[in-house]
């Protein structure tokens, strides 16, 4: 079967070179272009290149079968905590993340990002996708380096089809799926741009949930495995053909880099944040996404230079997400100014010396925290030879990777002088890289190049009477309901960077029966009171789900209604709203609040 697999890989990357009627290519500058593209929740075993023989990814293939392909690479158990160590070439703890919702994910806006690097050596940069390293200035992509952003902030997004995405400042309507359309936004970007250097970085959001996919890819999967009546094995077709999308638009990246004639002059780098999302295919590896198993946390990462990175080359020993924003200062020549201590290490040379291949004597930290409050455990330690894993307080197992690789046996007890110093080691260097993740979390308010913040349901603290309407984590997009108690109150912690005046509005559904709530918004001693009289309630959307959501919203439509204007104070605050009478069975279901600087 591997013989027929690295057959069709060959073929299809003849016809990739064959198709893209590829102009004369332009002389190679010392400053190359990169594409950065990462997806979302795509595991070790998403690619026909590892061995899955149900599923279709000969573009990626392309890049590893004719690019530098890293043998054991890894990067954190979850989303933000990847994507915080991926820009800063720092492991996240130190940036101040920790996790993926409710401000946990949060980049320090100290930190310099890989945007900021190209940014100031003259390279033009571009974000098109999924960025969930904070959704309020200055942490989101424009104040981090980025020219141009086209994508969402949040951890994920409610509907892939025809849908509604953030514009740098404003908003975008958008025609077909997401993965297309960001696609389309990067080649837009690549062609304003190609002459002259530019950082593109594409963090898809596929396959993450929600389970949608165009047609065409859903029922080749669909009937290929046939799985019509099976709603796990429906999940496992939706996330394969959502696979192959991702595919064929990597393909259509390649190929406009051959029209255009800059392929050899453009640096691809290709790699996904985390394990799979669910129980599949994955290298006969031990654990999925959200675990300090190397199933959780071994991905694939490519290096694709034409011309000047020798094709097929495996570079063995480890390597991790840490290691990309050094290497790729090597590779282009940057000069990197202000920069807080790097984690990575700079990986170029292995990639250009055709004599160095093996990366030697190395340890590679993971954390992995469950919730928002920041807790040490769990975490691991990985070298050459071994994988140690921490679940609590003097709780631990160990792995030989070289004779085990599966994590079948923990060989702790027997070898039990190495797991103690791989558990000294973890609590040092827990305790080294978390003050930064200790920080309290407060919305920043008043920003003059942010004049309006919206406070996400999501990111509120509620009382025990209320709850949100998907998932009790309040995962992004979710909303607040059961409000319909004097006693319940919604708030939220803001730093507010300087005093002015600000108007309120909420962003409600409230049926005709249930209007008339008497609300107040209290901030400090400012105090605002309004009644809630106008009636909106929206059914949630149709959905392209091809299996039923569980704990993640569905998108509907809202209200915005203005509650009066008060001036808010210098310094952190708490801004709350509540009911002082509720004439009928609820108040509303709250989406956020808009805060808007007079």
């Amino acid at each position: 079967m591997k013989a027929v697999i690295n057959l069709f890989v060959f073929f299809i990357s003849m016809l990739l070179l064959i198709s893209c009627n590829s102009k004369e290519e332009e002389s190679l500058r010392i400053n190359p272009n990169v594409i950065l593209i990462m997806t979302d929740d795509q595991g070790y075993g998403d690619l026909s290149l590892h061995g899955n023989d149900s599923l279709r990814t000969p573009h990626i293939d392309f890049l590893g079968t004719n690019g530098a392909k890293f043998d054991r690479f890894y990067v954190s158990p979850v989303c933000a905590p990847t994507r915080a160590s991926l820009l800063t070439g720092r492991y996240h703890l130190r940036t101040g993340v920790y996790w993926v919702t409710r401000g946990a994910e949060n980049m320090d806006p100290d930190e310099k990002t890989m945007a900021e690097v190209f940014m100031d050596n003259d390279y033009a940069t571009g974000c098109f996708g999924k960025w969930h390293n904070g959704a309020h200035y200055p942490y989101t992509p424009t104040a981090q380096g980025f020219d141009e952003f086209v994508g969402f902030k949040a951890g994920h997004w409610s509907n892939y089809f025809n849908t509604v995405l953030d514009d740098n400042n404003d908003t975008l309507d958008t025609n077909g799926y997401i993965t297309d359309v960001f696609t389309d936004q990067a080649l837009d970007f690549i062609r304003r741009n190609r002459n002259n250097p530019f950082f593109c970085y594409i963090p898809y959001n596929a396959p993450h949930t929600p389970y949608q996919v165009p047609d065409k890819y859903f029922e080749r999967y669909v009937n290929d495995l046939h799985i019509k009546d099976s709603i796990n094995n429906r999940k496992r077709a939706t996330i394969y053909a959502m696979c192959e999308n991702i595919d064929e638009n990597i393909g259509r990246i390649y190929c406009e880099l051959e029209k255009l004639g800059i392929a050899g002059n453009t640096i691809i780098v290709f790699l996904t944040d985390n394990g799979p999302n669910g129980d599949r295919f994955n290298g006969n590896m031990r654990g999925r996404k959200g675990s300090v198993h190397e199933g959780g946390v071994r991905v694939p990462c490519f290096f694709y230079w034409k011309n000047v990175i020798e094709g097929g080359k495996l570079i063995t020993g480890l390597s991790a997400h840490i290691d990309i924003l050094p290497t790729l200062v090597n590779l282009c020549n940057l000069d990197l100014q202000g920069n807080r201590p790097l984690d990575g290490i700079d990986l170029s040379d292995y990639l250009l010396n055709k004599e160095k291949s093996q990366i030697i004597d190395r340890e590679i930290y993971n954390h992995q925290n469950h919730g928002s409050e920041l807790k040490m455990f769990s975490g691991a330690i990985r070298t050459p030879e071994y994988r140690f894993v921490i679940t609590g307080l003097d709780q631990f197992r160990l792995y030989n990777m070289i004779k085990d690789p599966e994590e079948r046996v923990d060989i702790s007890e027997e070898n039990i002088e190495i797991a103690r110093e791989f558990y000294t080691k973890y609590l040092h260097w827990f305790n080294e890289v978390k003050p930064n993740a200790e920080k309290e979390r407060r919305i920043p308010i008043g920003y003059q190049a942010a004049p309006d913040v919206y406070l996400p349901a999501h990111e509120a603290q509620i009382n025990s009477g209320l709850s949100y309407q998907a998932n009790v984590n309040g995962w992004a997009h979710d909303w607040i309901i059961d409000w319909d108690h004097v006693n319940d109150t919604i708030s939220w912690n803001i730093d507010v960077i300087e005093k002015a005046q600000y108007e309120i509005f909420i962003q409600y559904n409230v049926k005709m029966n249930d209007t008339g709530s008497d609300i107040n918004v209290v901030v400090g001693n400012e105090r605002i009171n309004s009644t809630l009289s106008q009636p909106f309630y929206s059914e949630t959307h149709p959905n392209y789900d091809r299996v039923v959501r569980r704990v993640e919203a569905f998108e509907k439509d809202w209200a915005l209604m203005s509650i009066g204007s008060l001036t808010i104070d210098v310094g952190k605050q708490n801004i709350k709203i509540f009911a002082i009478d509720i004439p009928s069975a609820e108040v509303a279901e709250l989406k956020g609040m808009l805060i808007k600087r007079l």
